[in-house]
């Protein structure tokens, strides 16, 4: 419950932040935990991605200093 000071009609505008889902907990948690989802399978798609283009017979530090210059 947001803070009303005890006025019981007080609304808060749309920019006024987590306001918005005040009596909707479920629907705050799910966002939370959707957020939490899409990072790991960033995560996990930027972590194959570069296990694809790994070479094992490449310098590191040369491929390293190709992309400082």
């Amino acid at each position: 419950m947001l803070q009303t000071y005890g006025k019981s009609d007080v609304t808060y505008d749309w920019y006024a932040g987590n306001s918005g889902v005040v009596g909707r907990s479920g629907k705050f948690i799910a966002a939370h935990a959707a957020h939490a989802g899409l990072m790991m399978f960033w995560a996990g798609a930027f972590g194959l991605f570069e296990l694809a283009r790994y070479d094992a017979s490449t310098n590191l530090s040369w491929a390293w200093s190709n992309y400082v210059r």
